[in-house]
């Protein structure tokens, strides 16, 4: 997927399911979700504090832009 950009930082959904939160000043690593089932499908959206992500499995996740942690997920 392509990074997306929201302020200072930096989303990006990884081939090893993941998805990372980097400084875009520093490239230190803020932190990483890793327990998200399916790989990561498209690229993240940001929308105020959420973090939008899809999987391959068809769920949607709004994921903490801050920390990372889970907020609600579906499947569509």
């Amino acid at each position: 997927s392509s990074p997306t950009v929201s302020g200072n930082m930096v989303y990006i959904a990884s081939q090893d399911g993941k998805v990372y939160c980097v400084d875009a000043r520093t490239g230190e690593q803020q932190w990483s979700k890793g327990d998200i089932k399916g790989l990561v499908f498209g690229s993240p959206a940001v929308s105020g504090p959420y973090l939008f992500v899809g999987t391959d499995g068809g769920q949607v996740l709004a994921l903490s832009a801050e920390t990372g942690n889970l907020i609600w997920k579906t499947t569509v």
